[in-house]
């Protein structure tokens, strides 16, 4: 049986602008009492649906599944004294409008940075878990990943692939 975790809103840190779904960085904690930064993709905001965040959740799931390196999926609650401590404007409102539960993913730093079409595959395990994820997002009709928009950060040999709402519209 699948576990997804669930965590508590605690904390809004940052409203991401750019993109068409606005996630928002939030400071989280599990049941157990584990503290983890996620960003999270609200329902009702932007083009962001309940079946995308759906779609987002089974394609995270099935991604790490097979090995692909993806933030770990989590669900997000809140309560309204959370919604109702939020200072930014637009942040407030995202939250406002949705209803619990949004999708949520383990928010990553320390180096990575956005690939882009001037890297270089550098080695065979680069360019392995490129066709990887080239075929993943084949699997899962993932439409939006590409030269203009490739939804992948890369450290060195490690990759990250994110930004599956999009997926299983074509199924």
């Amino acid at each position: 049986m699948i576990q997804i975790k669930t965590v508590e809103a605690v904390r809004f840190s940052n409203v991401f602008e750019s993109g068409r779904t606005k996630p928002l960085l939030l400071d989280c904690e599990s049941a157990d009492g584990q503290s983890l930064e996620v960003v999270a993709k609200f329902a009702g905001v932007g083009e962001c649906t309940t079946n995308s965040l759906c779609a987002e959740m089974i394609a995270a799931r099935l991604g790490a599944d097979l090995g692909l390196p993806v933030p770990t999926p989590v669900l997000v609650e809140w309560g309204n004294q959370f919604r109702d401590s939020i200072t930014d404007r637009t942040g407030h409102q995202i939250v406002e409008s949705s209803t619990p539960p949004a999708f949520g993913s383990t928010f990553f730093s320390g180096g990575f940075g956005q690939w882009n079409t001037g890297h270089k595959f550098e080695n065979t395990a680069q360019c392995q878990m490129a066709l990887t994820i080239f075929f993943f997002d084949a699997l899962i009709g993932n439409p939006d990943r590409g030269i203009n928009k490739p939804n992948l950060f890369i450290k060195g040999d490690k990759f990250l692939v994110f930004d599956h709402e999009l997926c299983f519209k074509d199924f």
